[in-house]
């Protein structure tokens, strides 16, 4: 792995990694423990997954202004 990483190829697909949404879905699922939908239908799914998306945004927005006051 650290061969593969080394190489020029294998850096530009590591780099990848920070834009794949599959991390952020993780923290949902895990940190929050959001697991399934508890509403019917499409568009009520969709303005769920909206209010779970804008909590787990404003919770990074409120950390990243805590560590800046700190700073």
């Amino acid at each position: 792995m650290t061969a593969k990483v080394r190489s020029p190829a294998g850096q530009a697909f590591y780099s990848r990694r920070k834009v794949i949404v599959e991390p952020v879905c993780g923290q949902i699922k895990e940190a929050r423990g959001f697991r399934r939908f508890l509403l019917r239908g499409l568009a009520k799914v969709r303005g769920e997954w909206r209010l779970v998306c804008l909590g787990h945004n404003l919770l990074k927005l409120w950390r990243y202004g805590r560590a800046l006051r700190t700073v």
